[in-house]
């Protein structure tokens, strides 16, 4: 959607509720699907967490009857963020865990509509709310496995967002040299420079 990297969040959604009336009239659940996914990422990024939780909730059970995998994927990945953001860090992990189990593999280089590698960014969710229960080394496995595949298929913006929740592990662990070190190259990796990396932490000054 062209309107997300310029964060018009009120443009985006009179959009996506113009076309999910359209998918409606037409019957579409795929496209009800996709279009409930999107608004989970608006909901989401507006700070709406419950709103963001039922539009990605109905968006896997849209994904269900239409048999569209790549609509459940990215509902799956996002509901995991929503969780992770809204501070309930074991219902993120379940699902974020059920993102990451069923991209191996091929699935691996495939971004399904997102910015970023779904492969990646479950993993680094997973690895996020892993941090928050200290289930740190569990969790730097999964961070670390996150950059590699970002790596294998290089894709810069992957293996920033990737690299930011290895330092994000290291933050919580208390390692502050290796959170310094992992978070100031993953806003370096990131191209270009005003791509939109979901963060815990500002970019270095």
């Amino acid at each position: 959607m062209p309107c997300n990297p310029l964060g018009e969040e009120a443009q985006i959604f009179d959009c996506l509720h113009a076309a999910e009336a359209l998918a409606e009239r037409l019957g579409d659940d795929r496209r009800l699907g996709r279009i409930a996914s999107q608004l989970g990422i608006h909901f989401s990024a507006m700070g709406e967490h419950d709103r963001a939780i039922a539009a990605c909730q109905r968006a896997l059970a849209l994904a269900t009857t239409s048999g569209a995998f790549d609509v459940q994927v990215t509902a799956q990945t996002w509901l995991g963020q929503t969780y992770y953001t809204g501070g309930d860090f074991r219902q993120g992990l379940e699902i974020a865990r059920q993102a990451m189990a069923v991209l191996t593999g091929e699935q691996h280089s495939a971004n399904f509509g997102r910015g970023s590698q779904s492969a990646v960014s479950s993993r680094c969710y997973v690895a996020g709310c892993l941090a928050e229960l200290e289930g740190f080394a569990e969790g730097r496995g999964v961070a670390e496995e996150a950059v590699r595949i970002a790596e294998a298929i290089e894709r810069p913006l992957s293996i920033a967002s990737a690299l930011l929740w290895v330092g994000l592990l290291a933050r919580r662990h208390g390692d502050i040299h290796q959170r310094s070190s992992r978070s100031n190259g993953a806003w370096r990796s990131a191209t270009p420079p005003t791509s939109r990396v979901f963060s815990p932490w500002p970019p270095p000054s």
